[in-house]
């Protein structure tokens, strides 16, 4: 009886296995568990972002090299130097980022060490990463900051990036077609790929099984010499790379999707997500400022500068972010994820980044100070909370209607 009710269990926990890792996840289903998961980092700290902890990292690699980076505006309003490096909450959600997709991919057999076909890929990956990188730190955000956090912290500077974001992203993806029509570059992976993966199913579960030793033991050092919030966040990165790993949560994906072939499915579960932290958002920011019209503005919330002339350096930095992430390959997210996933473009095109980072650091003493400072519009300041909270997700219900409509051919149809 004790022998079959092992063997039972050791069934269950099999298919349980099976279907985690076993296919792909409904996206609706990533997007939900994204919406969620933002909602908890903000409890315990802050929303979920990537380029502010990324762009300190281009600051300390500077600076070891001999670079007074220290003494960078910038540098210095990211409290680059206050601590050591990796030790901030937003590094430990990035490791735990990328970490977590390697694991998901380990364990779903979906790990490799991709090479592009081509050196040209990775060039245009680089100046998609620098692109990136500056558009990202333009609109203090990238994806996540200035979009997947910003419209539910119910900034105005979410709406603006978000149709930089489209129009960047249009171009970007009209270039790559543009290319394969010329046979310039071919995307993907290269002919002799296969060479490079690992078949081994035994194998990739060790390897998978070495990542959560290495992520127990990040934990461990966490929580022995820094805040326990951080310990919680690298946990929350973990959960955030398999969710976007499993799904294939990524912006890039979404729009080729849209523009290419007509399918909103990744859209639509973008949409989703930013709907679960907009109620979620609203609820926490209400709590820590229940009258807006003091003009406080709620802790961490991603209230971004629009820059002046009104709002246009937010939208610039939105179409140069949704340029470079078609032409790196992918958004901020879905470039540690698939950096996770053994892309070698994409560790190029993070590198970009740290350039690009570089690059609007070094004239952040004047572009700050006479682009973008004092430049936030906070709904709830001007409408009050009832109003911002029910304008804010009536749009984002309006464009998921709507988007179901254009995806159906209806539009298509009538014309």
């Amino acid at each position: 009886m004790g022998d079959h009710r092992k063997g039972k269990m050791i069934g269950v926990l099999k298919a349980d296995f099976e279907n985690i890792f076993g296919k792909s996840w409904d996206v609706w289903l990533g997007g939900l568990l994204v919406g969620l998961f933002n909602v908890f980092e903000y409890i315990c700290k802050k929303p979920w972002g990537i380029t502010s902890a990324t762009s300190r990292w281009s600051g300390w690699l500077l600076s070891g090299f001999g670079v007074d980076t220290p003494s960078w505006l910038y540098f210095q309003q990211m409290k680059t130097f206050q601590k050591i490096p990796f030790m901030y909450d937003g590094d430990a959600i990035n490791i735990g980022v990328v970490l977590g997709a390697f694991i998901a991919a380990c364990l779903s057999y979906e790990f490799a060490i991709r090479r592009a076909s081509s050196s040209r890929v990775y060039v245009q990956a680089f100046i998609g990463g620098i692109l990136m990188g500056y558009g990202a730190r333009l609109c203090s955000g990238c994806n996540l900051g200035a979009f997947l956090c910003s419209i539910p912290s119910l900034s105005l500077s979410g709406w603006i990036f978000w149709l930089g974001l489209a129009v960047g992203a249009y171009m970007g993806i009209k270039f790559i077609i543009w290319q394969i029509n010329r046979k310039s570059v071919i995307e993907g992976e290269s002919s002799n790929h296969r060479e490079y993966r690992e078949r081994n199913e035994k194998r990739q579960i060790i390897i998978g099984l070495i990542g959560i030793l290495a992520a127990v033991t990040i934990t461990l050092f966490y929580s022995r010499f820094t805040e326990p919030e951080v310990t919680i966040l690298f946990l929350i990165g973990l959960a955030f790379g398999v969710i976007i790993q499993r799904s294939r949560f990524c912006f890039v994906t979404c729009y080729k999707d849209v523009f290419v072939s007509r399918d909103a499915t990744l859209f639509k579960a973008i949409i989703i997500a930013v709907l679960v932290s907009t109620v979620g958002f609203s609820l926490i920011m209400y709590n820590m400022v229940p009258d807006p019209s003091t003009g406080e503005l709620p802790a961490h919330a991603k209230i971004n500068n629009i820059g002046s002339p009104f709002g246009i350096p937010h939208l610039i930095g939105g179409i140069l972010f949704g340029l470079g992430m078609t032409l790196a390959g992918g958004c901020a997210s879905g470039t540690l994820y698939r950096m996770g996933e053994g892309y070698v473009s994409l560790w190029v095109a993070f590198l970009g980044t740290l350039v690009g980072y570089v690059f609007i650091a070094h004239n952040w003493q004047w572009l700050y100070p006479n682009v973008l400072e004092g430049t936030k519009v906070w709904l709830p300041q001007y409408l009050g909370w009832g109003w911002s909270v029910f304008l804010t997700i009536l749009a984002l219900i309006s464009v998921y209607i709507l988007i179901t409509y254009w995806e159906a051919g209806v539009w298509v149809e009538n014309n």
